[in-house]
């Protein structure tokens, strides 16, 4: 069986936000546990008070889907300013 993850809620974003699944989708021989990574990258633009909402759902060969509401955690205030490297004496 194979199980297709799909992130739901970055649409309004267009292009600005990456998601990365090095196994997606993932094979689950029948009996057996797998786990898996999946990274969001998104500009500190897209998160409000520190969060952004999302929805992972997975869906199996057979059609079977299940939505899951998550919580991306982020950024909560503006970027600090980068002082240039003071010269060494």
């Amino acid at each position: 069986m194979r199980y297709t993850i799909r992130l739901e809620g970055l649409e309004a974003l267009g292009g600005a936000a990456t998601v990365v699944a090095p196994e997606n989708p993932l094979p689950v021989a029948a009996g057996a546990t797998r786990a898996t990574s999946v990274f969001v990258l998104l500009p500190r633009s897209a998160f409000t008070a520190g969060e952004r909402r999302i929805t992972v759902r997975i869906r199996d060969d057979r059609g079977a889907e299940q939505t899951v509401p998550y919580r991306l955690l982020g950024p909560t205030d503006a970027p600090a300013a980068v002082s240039p490297p003071t010269p060494a004496p």
